[in-house]
């Protein structure tokens, strides 16, 4: 078996599971709750969860450069003629776009200190969850016959 056609296997083994779970939890009537997602995204819209977020991103970018050096070294040929950019192109993107934008701003999330440009919602706190509708007022005055 060609290790592209395993990768494959692998990707809808995992879509085929993530799709039986899914089913079995709806049967069961296990499904989380709209509050319950939206407490777990307030959750990782707070500077814990923007740093755990980060991090993540960071570690994957990282995996990510790391599996493209060792295919570069792995399928090109000893000198790589000038013309032959895209393979730099590729590494720029990687390890400095990918990779240096995650870790600059999780090493500015970690300094504890305020952001400049602070969005609006983050100067109110987390929101509540259960939002109830707008009521209409009761009619006043001359209109209320």
């Amino acid at each position: 078996m060609s290790p592209s056609l395993w990768w494959e296997t692998k990707q809808i083994i995992v879509l085929v599971l993530f799709f039986g779970a899914y089913l079995l939890l709806a049967l069961k009537g296990k499904l989380p709750t709209v509050e319950s997602i939206a407490k777990l995204i307030a959750l990782l819209d707070s500077k814990g969860g923007n740093i755990a977020t980060l991090a993540t991103f960071t570690a994957v970018s990282f995996s990510a450069g790391l599996h493209y050096i060792y295919f570069l070294l792995a399928n090109l040929p000893a000198s790589v003629p000038k013309n032959e950019a895209i393979s730099t192109a590729g590494f720029a993107a990687i390890w400095g776009t990918a990779f240096g934008g995650f870790s600059g701003a999780l090493l500015k999330s970690m300094t504890g200190q305020e952001s400049v440009n602070r969005r609006a919602s983050d100067a109110l706190g987390t929101p509540s969850v259960a939002a109830s509708p707008a009521q209409p007022s009761p009619p006043s005055g001359d209109n209320a016959k």
